[in-house]
This record gives C-alpha cells, sequence and structure tokens, in this order.
C-alpha cells in the first residue's frame, strides 16, 4: 500500500510542477511580447521559466526532459503547452512519468 501512496505522490508532484511551469512560461511569453520581444527571444524566454519552475517543483525526483510549445499567433493570447518527463526512483523502483499541462494568457 505504501509503495503505491508514493507512486500516487510522484504522479502528482510532476502533473502540478507541469501545469505550474506552463502558467509560469506563459505568463512571461505574454509578457515579453508585450514588451515587443522578438518571437525566438520570447520562446527562449518560455522554455527557462518552464524549465526552472519544472526543478524547482519536481522536489522527490529529476526533471529529464521539458518541452515548450507556443501555439497560439500571440494577437489575442498566449498558448503554451510544457510536457515534462520527471524521473523518480527508490524503493518503489525507478518510474518515469510523462506528464503534458496548456496554459493561456490572454492579451
Amino acid at each position: 500500500m505504501s509503495r503505491l501512496a508514493l507512486l500516487d505522490v510522484e504522479r502528482l508532484e510532476s502533473e502540478q510542477a507541469a501545469e505550474q511551469s506552463a502558467l509560469a512560461a506563459a505568463g512571461v511569453a505574454s509578457f515579453a511580447l508585450e514588451r515587443g520581444a522578438e518571437p525566438g527571444d520570447v520562446d527562449t524566454l518560455a522554455r527557462r521559466e518552464a524549465d526552472a519552475i519544472a526543478r524547482a517543483n519536481v522536489a522527490r525526483g529529476t526533471v529529464e526532459t521539458i518541452e515548450v510549445t507556443r501555439t497560439s499567433d500571440s494577437r489575442s493570447a498566449v498558448v503554451l503547452t510544457v510536457t515534462l518527463a520527471a524521473r523518480y526512483g527508490g524503493f518503489a523502483g525507478v518510474t518515469t512519468y510523462v506528464t503534458s499541462a496548456t496554459a493561456l494568457v490572454r492579451r
């Protein structure tokens, strides 16, 4: 039973990290676009923010990969998807969770 509970905590932690990363990265992208940043710079800033937030929120494991995709035209809103792979190890065995979250920030 305790192994299942630990796996649930790990899964929830990775899901929350993806959600928080998407929200933070979308906010940074929106702010950068408002300030007139170039699209490539916006994407770089969003990736950096998503990576920092993910690493801060995956406390029990390790962030293996993080992918950030901006899918909006950015005139009316910033839509950003973060896909996070987090690896956990311990007495329950090694497990990798791949989680995606999407955030929308209206401009």
